[in-house]
């Protein structure tokens, strides 16, 4: 509060996996922002053991949620009365191999129309820095695990959703007898 020139962040990762309540209490009215110190409808909170408490309107707080997390879709209504939101989508211009953003690209097509929503989309972290070669190691060790819970053990979804690996040199590994997983072509 006394350094008013200077703006401070406070970044709270995985937000609404925490129990509001317990994390914030009574103190949560004075994060919006029309109640923080300097701001028209200012509040301040005496603390039990008497300081005054307030929280001043050049500290932001940036809540980061993950929104495929249905089992926690009640926090966000709380929430959503406080602060603002904004979508943080995949993007693809973050990966330079075009291959691998290719399949970025046409995996989330087939995810958006299949789910029905933008919640579940596959992120661009898995890509970022990475080259084709590295297509069997992303789709076997990350993506695949998630296709399977989406489509809940339903392979055949499953397979139809690897059809964005076409053209990448990989293929379905028709010798693995457990779940499915992808390899490089032989000939290739």
């Amino acid at each position: 509060m006394p350094d008013q020139n200077n703006n401070y962040v406070i970044i709270i990762d995985e937000i609404n996996r925490g129990n509001i309540s317990k994390i914030f209490g009574e103190l949560i009215t004075l994060v919006e922002e029309d109640k923080r110190w300097g701001e028209f409808n200012q509040m301040s909170a005496v603390l039990p053991f008497g300081d005054k408490f307030a929280v001043p309107n050049n500290l932001y707080i940036i809540g980061t949620m993950n929104s495929a997390d249905k089992s926690i879709s009640l926090i966000d209504a709380a929430l959503r009365r406080r602060f603002d939101f904004m979508e943080m989508a995949p993007d693809s211009e973050l990966i330079e191999d075009s291959g691998l953003k290719g399949v970025m690209v046409s995996l989330n097509q087939y995810l958006r129309k299949e789910l029905r929503s933008t919640d579940l989309l596959i992120g661009h972290s898995y890509f970022i820095g990475r080259d084709i070669s590295r297509l069997g190691e992303i789709m076997n060790r990350n993506i695949i695990p998630l296709l399977y819970e989406y489509f809940y053990d339903d392979e055949a979804k499953v397979r139809k959703a690897l059809e964005c690996i076409g053209g990448t040199g990989f293929e379905i590994d028709s010798q693995v007898l457990g779940r499915i997983c992808i390899k490089k072509k032989e000939n290739e």
